[in-house]
């Protein structure tokens, strides 16, 4: 599975199984809020084993994408 996938794939399990493109906004698009935002973080962070995104990272996760990316930069590095 790649990164991709995966991170969908959580985000997906955050909102019960809800198909999610990487267009969709977390909040606005699949009915978040700031409690899902923080748990889909947290949940990425286990997943890739990444210690912790820093908190200005985190904060600027508005869509499918941006986790997305969050994630390549930290598995990369």
């Amino acid at each position: 599975m790649t990164i991709d996938e995966q991170v969908k794939q959580i985000i997906s399990n955050q909102f019960q199984g809800k198909k999610v493109l990487e267009n969709d906004r977390l909040i606005e698009d699949l009915g978040g809020d700031s409690l899902d935002s923080l748990e889909i973080t947290v949940n990425l962070e286990r997943a890739f084993k990444i210690d912790e995104f820093p908190v200005m990272e985190s904060v600027r996760l508005q869509t499918v994408k941006d986790c997305i990316e969050l994630v390549k930069e930290y598995v990369r590095n």
